[in-house]
């Protein structure tokens, strides 16, 4: 089954071989006798073309090199005894010291809820 990256460069492959036939028209257009305003609108839709046909293919390149560094593994580093001792302590600390702090705003009220009163 495709990532959603590999299917991201299928459909960025898949786009540049539609625009060829485009990009293709547009070149032609250049070199043809054409009045300025046309010119100008032709040479400003090839700037843009191209533009667009650097920006896929760095897209390819990068969810290529992506894929080359394993993606969407994620291998889990092994550690000396040691040095895995030392990140959960830490971590323990950490954890320990996040206890002190709140990140609802509710608690900053002082609301206390009292008891349920019964629905009759």
């Amino acid at each position: 089954m495709a990532t959603e990256v590999e299917k991201g460069i299928a459909e960025c492959r898949a786009e540049l071989e539609a625009a060829a036939l485009k990009h293709e028209g547009l070149r032609d257009f250049t070199g043809i006798s054409l009045v300025d305003s046309s010119k100008g609108a032709v040479k400003s839709r090839l700037k843009a073309r191209d533009r667009r046909t650097e920006l896929i293919k760095a897209h390819i390149a990068s969810g290529e090199a992506l894929i080359a560094d394993g993606y969407p593994e994620m291998p889990i580093t092994r550690l000396d005894p040691a040095a895995y001792a030392d990140l959960k302590a830490n971590a323990e600390s950490i954890l320990a010291a996040l206890s002190e702090f709140s990140g609802d705003a509710l608690d900053d009220l002082g609301l206390v809820a009292g008891p349920a009163i019964p629905k009759t």
